[in-house]
């Protein structure tokens, strides 16, 4: 699973981060390198990214084959480490400042900004965050609202999104298989991307988590789809490809579909969970496969590793067993209704990581005439463009934190009844 150290002498730049990781690309080798975060200097990362490669490999590889590549690991010398931490510094959000990487090693992956073959042109990249894409009643503090719909109101209150422009965005629309519905949910993204959307251009990020809309990224999509209103056309064709399907999809030239409403976020009720069947196979059809697997609310998943640990099964080997191939399963001294009860939290856990994975379309224009390339592709106005999906952000979750996911939702549901008395 490990690799030599890196190489850096290539270069390398910024690519972005999250809460719990930061991403770096390696200039011209195509190569992400994604290093764990921590607020302490001295905290070891690899027993967590020996779990996380695993994880990957072993569990999820199997479940999502036709998206999702082998990871492995790499190590760093300390100066390399110091290197990096002081490059990208510069380039690092505020709001990001509180951990830092101080463990010199990283999970090592392809850049998906950039196809393995080039093409005609410059590469697109659209990183969308779907979140969880049906309602599970018995897991929802709100009777109508979806628990992504809900945390708006949340990220409104502490003030991480606008008052007056919070998101539209519905996890529900988008796996509607109603393409009238997700192409409105990929509009409200584009208007609002937070960290659920990001476009780049080979590899350079072209907007910030506040919209879309600037020159730059205006100029790109023009350039690239003949008009920059096509882009949630092509994301929805895209979307609902089969991954065997080997004719081009065709994307329509006409313009999105009407103006998001104006309507405030107060004002939103329900969460429309209506739909149609997503085509067998798609990348949005796999990932609910697995999100719909587990049965077990967060209050109920607790109960279930309260139980486990009450029989004197520890909270590490739990965690081991949960995050490995089915295989070792068999190799454990547990009884019958024991090892149900870690298969339940297995799935449990697999639905939560698919809830917070993202997928990546890498795109560029093409010709089916300069020899057999992987991929698969879409027509529009008579250009042909070769895509491929990816899936990322694959991290097994912890155990220890599923009592924390059931403090979450009070916390939304607060801010959601105080949103009602402010004028």
């Amino acid at each position: 699973m490990k690799i030599g150290r890196m190489d850096l002498s290539g270069g390398l730049t910024y690519r972005g981060e999250g809460n719990a990781n930061l991403v770096v690309s390696l200039t011209g080798s195509r190569t992400i390198l994604r290093f764990p975060k921590s607020k302490f200097i001295d905290k070891s990362q690899h027993e967590k990214l020996e779990t996380i490669a695993r994880y990957v490999n072993e569990v999820i590889r199997p479940e999502l084959l036709e998206y999702v590549d082998p990871v492995s690991l790499t190590t760093l010398d300390w100066h390399q480490l110091e290197a990096i931490r002081t490059l990208v510094h510069p380039y690092r959000p505020q709001n990001r400042l509180a951990k830092d990487i101080f463990y010199p090693a990283a999970l090592v992956l392809p850049d998906y900004s950039f196809m393995a073959e080039p093409g005609l042109g410059p590469v697109m990249s659209v990183e969308i965050k779907p979140k969880l894409g049906f309602l599970f009643p018995a897991n929802m503090v709100h009777p109508t609202l979806c628990n992504y719909c809900l945390k708006q109101y949340y990220k409104r209150h502490i003030g991480l999104v606008s008052v007056t422009s919070p998101s539209q965005y519905c996890p529900l629309d988008l796996y509607s298989g109603d393409q009238a519905r997700m192409k409105q949910a990929l509009k409200a993204l584009l208007v609002s991307p937070q960290n659920n959307l990001r476009i780049f251009k080979d590899g350079e990020l072209l907007h910030t988590e506040e919209t879309v809309y600037n020159p730059l990224c205006d100029q790109f999509l023009h350039s690239m789809l003949g008009n920059d209103d096509l882009l949630p056309e092509v994301l929805v064709q895209a979307l609902t490809v089969s991954p065997s399907s080997t004719t081009p999809a065709a994307v329509s030239s006409s313009p999105c579909s009407p103006a998001l409403s104006s309507q405030p976020i107060s004002s939103v009720r329900q969460c429309n969970k209506s739909g149609h069947q997503l085509p067998q196979n798609c990348i949005l059809s796999s990932v609910l496969g697995l999100q719909k697997r587990n049965i077990l609310p967060d209050c109920e998943a607790q109960v279930v590793l309260n139980s486990l640990l009450a029989d004197g099964c520890d909270l590490a080997s739990l965690q081991s067993l949960v995050t490995r191939g089915g295989a070792c399963m068999d190799k454990v001294q547990l009884t019958r209704s024991q090892l149900e009860k870690v298969k339940m939290l297995k799935d449990y856990l697999l639905s939560v990581t698919a809830k917070d994975l993202s997928v990546i379309l890498t795109m560029v224009e093409d010709s089916p005439h300069t020899g057999s390339k992987a991929g698969q592709w879409l027509k529009l106005k008579g250009k042909l463009f070769r895509f491929k999906w990816s899936i990322v952000d694959l991290d097994p979750k912890n155990l220890h934190r599923i009592s924390k996911y059931v403090d979450q939702k009070q916390m939304w549901l607060q801010a959601f009844e105080e949103s009602k008395t402010v004028p």
